[in-house]
């Protein structure tokens, strides 16, 4: 009976530890998911407020964009593809026909992708980070010496966006690479409010985490 209670209590200490240091098996290709604002779009039609759906959709535009530009310049570990929310639970359930994707120099025209054979993939998104795995950082230490209109700050706060990794079912991977810290603000000179633009930033970090990771 002694063997039988050390060997559950050996279990018992080890488990967490081997789900701690479980690795997560090199992707061969990363799905981004972009944002198309559908949900809020639907509210705007709702309350009447339909003449402020363009400039939701520029915004989405514009952080897409900016998205595949920072992936594009600066992102070298494997080969990134690019996906609508609309498409999310084709994705999910890998229902690879009906997924269009795209890739940096087809953003606007469908890419035939072939994903039969891909085994090892995750997906990606710029969202909010799950508040229960998040740390806010001291918002005054932070702030000192921070120029916010030169786009220099991190985002750390719970509502502030994150790059995420996701396995193939949508579960949030572990750290390192799990959350990416990113900067994603609109830049430009606020005397011209066209000038403004969005800029995301956060594709070398997540970049060199990857080759840390996986070495």
């Amino acid at each position: 009976m002694k063997h039988v209670l050390l060997l559950l209590l050996v279990g018992v200490l080890c488990s967490p530890l081997n789900a701690q240091t479980k690795r997560v098996e090199r992707p061969q290709v990363i799905l981004m998911m972009l944002n198309e604002s559908l949900n809020q779009i639907e509210a705007l039609k709702k309350r009447g407020r339909a003449n402020d759906i363009p400039l939701l959709q520029e915004a989405d535009r514009e952080i897409n964009q900016s998205i595949i530009a920072d992936f594009t310049q600066y992102f070298s570990f494997c080969p990134v593809y690019y996906f609508y929310n609309r498409d999310y639970d084709y994705v999910k359930n890998r229902q690879w026909d009906k997924v269009v994707f795209y890739d940096a120099e087809h953003i606007s025209t469908p890419k035939k992708i072939e994903l039969g054979n891909l085994q090892q993939y995750v997906i990606a998104e710029v969202n909010y980070v799950p508040m229960t795995n998040y740390t806010v950082k001291d918002s005054v230490s932070r702030r000192k010496g921070i120029d916010y209109f030169a786009g220099e700050e991190e985002y750390a706060s719970t509502r502030d966006y994150s790059l995420l990794l996701y396995s193939p079912l949508f579960e949030l991977l572990p750290k390192p690479i799990g959350i990416t810290n990113i900067s994603l603000r609109r830049n430009g000179n606020i005397f011209q409010p066209q000038s403004m633009k969005y800029r995301f930033r956060g594709a070398e970090k997540l970049n060199a985490a990857l080759i840390k990771y996986f070495p």
